[in-house]
């Protein structure tokens, strides 16, 4: 086998030959669609070239000690801190004196003497199914050994290092000896064989061929973009001890590389805010550079542990965001309740979302109140405050109110949908049910049921209304009862 790998490595160095300063080699253990995107920007602002040569980090850090100094590589990049330091001690990488790096990167997600650094972390926690199991049945890694699990766990095969790097971390918090018995305990609770890997282990709970498992988070998040998969529910370990297990991916510079400044220009640019939004949101990992900015010194802000920050945003209390939320990278939310299930973007001041309501492009919404069930298509802005500062009145019951106030933003009422590109005037009053299509200012008052299309209002059809509602809804697993029906029913009426 080793013949083969050497003669492999022969085979591929001369490939690799004849690298011009301009052109870094990186060998590494992560898949090429995830750093294409980096790389062909890297590219596009440094005219630096980059290739990848992808495999096993064993046989990798293998090649580089079997290539010595004639190696091409220039760049060593994995995953998990255990591979790093292993290839560390192997003597792979150079120590690097990089300012950029030294403060973009938290001194506990690199290499004390600056040899390697990491560049997106992942956590590996619990997740369960909400068909079978709530919050409060959970509370560590190490319970999940009890044996009121039996038959319920599932667990992906400890042949791969996410496993492995997580019982170390036991190892290392409770000895060799506690960490066995655990992990004897997982094993008396399977429900089934071990699993080759995340995905699958995460499917079975779905099906309830078991209740729970074990994971990086980056796997379930790739599931919940298909509505099928609503029955995960996620728990984050430990919070009473040592807390959930978060590794890291990391590279660095081999030491035999031939292009050593250029080697550390692509690691400077991998931590800057592009290349963050890019590799860590390409896999769904979080990024290393601190980048969600909470700022309470005008309120509270409060977060659900199942909402999901992106990076790169920004949140100036009061806020409340609930359950289940997804706030978009590059968002900007003030002064604002976001209650569960809520997709939101851009940028967000004074403004109320009721329960699964959709914001999920840039647009500003201000000081305006979005019922359940709004889908907000791209581009939808609202106007809060008018050219002369003078108050905002609304139209309700073909009467004009004084709101005394100069700030008023849009009332959007439950299943209105708005195209790209909406833009709605101060004080503007949007009833249920309405479907908005116009490349300028609809009316400020638009009754309920109602298809507005450039200029021309024409009602929708109970009938119609109900179909599409349904089929919104069931997206997010949740029915059109027959309460619903009924009340939407007499409201028309009404």
């Amino acid at each position: 086998m080793k013949r083969i790998f050497v003669a492999l490595s022969v085979f591929l160095l001369i490939s690799c030959s004849n690298q011009s300063d301009n052109e870094l080699n990186i060998y590494t253990s992560r898949q090429p669609q995830l750093l294409e995107p980096i790389i062909e920007d890297f590219y596009a602002n440094t005219g630096i070239k980059v290739n990848l040569l992808s495999g096993n980090a064993q046989e990798l850090m293998e090649r580089i000690d079997i290539e010595g100094e004639n190696t091409d590589a220039d760049i060593f990049m994995t995953v998990d801190a255990g591979v790093l330091w292993q290839a560390n001690e192997r003597g792979i990488f150079s120590e690097i004196e990089s300012d950029i790096l030294s403060n973009n990167i938290p001194t506990y997600l690199k290499d004390p003497n600056n040899n390697w650094f990491g560049f997106s972390k992942r956590a590996r926690t619990i997740v369960y199914s909400s068909d079978e199991f709530s919050e409060d049945d959970f509370s560590t890694y190490e319970d999940l050994a009890d044996p009121k699990w039996k038959g319920r766990l599932c667990l992906r095969t400890s042949k791969k290092v996410y496993n492995r790097s997580l019982i170390a971390s036991m190892i290392d918090a409770y000895g060799f000896e506690k960490t066995k018995e655990v992990v004897s305990g997982w094993v008396s609770n399977l429900a089934t064989e071990v699993f080759s890997n995340d995905t699958n282990a995460l499917k079975a709970v779905s099906s309830g061929q078991c209740g729970v498992t074990i994971v990086n988070t980056y796997y379930l998040a790739r599931l919940l973009d298909d509505p099928s998969y609503s029955n995960f529910k996620i728990f984050w370990a430990n919070q009473n001890d040592r807390g959930v297990h978060v590794n890291i991916s990391g590279a660095g510079v081999v030491k035999s590389s031939k292009n050593k400044i250029n080697a550390v220009k692509l690691l400077e640019y991998l931590s800057s805010v592009e290349a963050q939004n890019f590799y860590a949101s390409a896999n769904k990992e979080y990024p290393v550079v601190e980048n969600v900015v909470i700022d309470e010194s005008n309120g509270p802000v409060f977060i659900s542990s199942s909402a999901i920050i992106e990076p790169f945003v920004i949140i100036n209390g009061p806020v409340f965001i609930g359950d289940n939320c997804l706030i978009k990278s590059h968002s900007n939310i003030s002064k604002s309740i976001i209650n569960h299930d809520c997709k939101v973007k851009g940028e967000v001041h004074t403004t109320i979302f009721q329960p699964f309501a959709n914001k999920a492009h840039e647009g500003f919404l201000g000081h305006s109140f979005i019922a359940s069930w709004v889908n907000l298509g791209a581009g939808t802005t609202t106007s809060n405050l008018k050219n002369n500062y003078s108050n905002i009145s609304v139209k309700w019951n073909g009467e004009l109110i004084d709101t005394k106030s100069i700030f008023f933003g849009s009332i959007i009422g439950e299943h209105v949908k708005t195209s790209i590109g909406t833009n709605l005037n101060t004080g503007t009053v949007i009833e249920m049910g309405c479907n908005i299509v116009s490349q300028t200012f609809p009316p400020r008052y638009i009754p309920s049921f109602s298809f507005y299309y450039n200029g021309k209002i024409s009602k929708i059809t109970f009938d119609d209304f109900k179909d599409v509602a349904s089929k919104a809804m069931s997206r997010r697993n949740v029915d059109f009862s027959s309460i619903e029906s009924t009340i939407f029913d007499l409201y028309k009426k009404d």
